[in-house]
């Protein structure tokens, strides 16, 4: 395949954001700023990728232009649920909310060894504790949160931080939640500053994919279909606690997902599996 369609095809890795297609779509996103959403490994944007393969297309990206009757989406579980209840089906009915951030503090370079303690605005020591707030954030509130990125300036053993990078995944099923966690974050990045002077911090909410609740009729399809296939006790309602394009198009036409099992619950992977008979 060719170097561009692989990149494409990563999106959430190789793009700031997932999901962008059913985003744009739903309206979640306008089309430009879809258009516009960075390469992070190549310098290019997904519009000028698009084009370079011939896949920009010219069909209207709206759903009133393109609409859906209805969705449905098919999907490996991510998880261990499926497989260690021995089941073959996930009849899901909703999406936890999932929102990623970018946050950067901007400190002051020094010497290691010659900087006292009390002089210090270290980037990398402001960030550790955004990091922590993060997880004592996640664990009190049953929600998880991941900070799986930190980036600092040319660094070295013997040098103060100046300037720390880090992204945050937040989730939770409910969006009153997801509101707490933005609102506590951002008073611990005023109380870092106000406490140093010296420290200048910024949060930009890269990513939000909102707390998607399935359309009835549309689960209850999936359902009689699936006890139809393989017998109510191989059956099991969930909601999924990864995002999907179907949290994005849920409140524009009607939705349902089903979920086999994969392997150990691992995706995203090499070691990805699930097997011909489950699809």
């Amino acid at each position: 395949m060719d170097s561009i369609v692989t990149n494409i095809l990563r999106e959430g890795a190789s793009y700031v954001s997932g999901c962008t297609g059913s985003a744009v779509w739903s309206t979640n996103l306008s089309l430009s700023e879809g258009h516009s959403n960075a390469n992070t490994i190549r310098d290019s944007t997904l519009k000028e990728d698009l084009m370079s393969i011939g896949y920009l297309g010219t069909r209207g990206a709206d759903f009133r232009l393109n609409p859906l009757s209805a969705h449905f989406e098919v999907h490996i579980e991510q998880e261990r649920k499926l497989q260690d209840q021995e089941k073959e089906i996930g009849i899901v009915t909703g999406i936890q909310g999932v929102r990623w951030y970018t946050v950067i503090v901007s400190g002051e370079q020094g010497h290691a060894g010659s900087t006292p303690m009390k002089d210090r605005a270290d980037a990398l020591v402001a960030a550790a504790e955004i990091i922590i707030l993060v997880q004592k954030l996640a664990r009190t509130r049953n929600a998880v949160g991941t900070v799986g990125v930190v980036r600092t300036e040319k660094c070295s053993s013997n040098k103060i931080a100046g300037y720390a990078e880090i992204s945050i995944d937040f989730r939770h099923p409910a969006e009153t939640v997801l509101d707490e966690f933005e609102s506590s974050i951002k008073a611990e990045l005023v109380r870092i500053s106000t406490a140093n002077s010296k420290f200048t911090l910024n949060i930009n909410r890269i990513w939000r994919s909102p707390v998607a609740n399935f359309n009835d009729l549309a689960v209850e399809c999936v359902r009689s279909a699936a006890v139809k296939e393989v017998g109510f006790k191989k059956c099991m309602e969930m909601i999924s606690f990864a995002g999907h394009d179907s949290a994005l198009v849920s409140d524009k036409t009607p939705t349902a997902m089903i979920f086999i099992p994969c392997r150990d619950g691992i995706s995203h992977s090499p070691l990805e599996h699930s097997t011909k008979e489950q699809w």
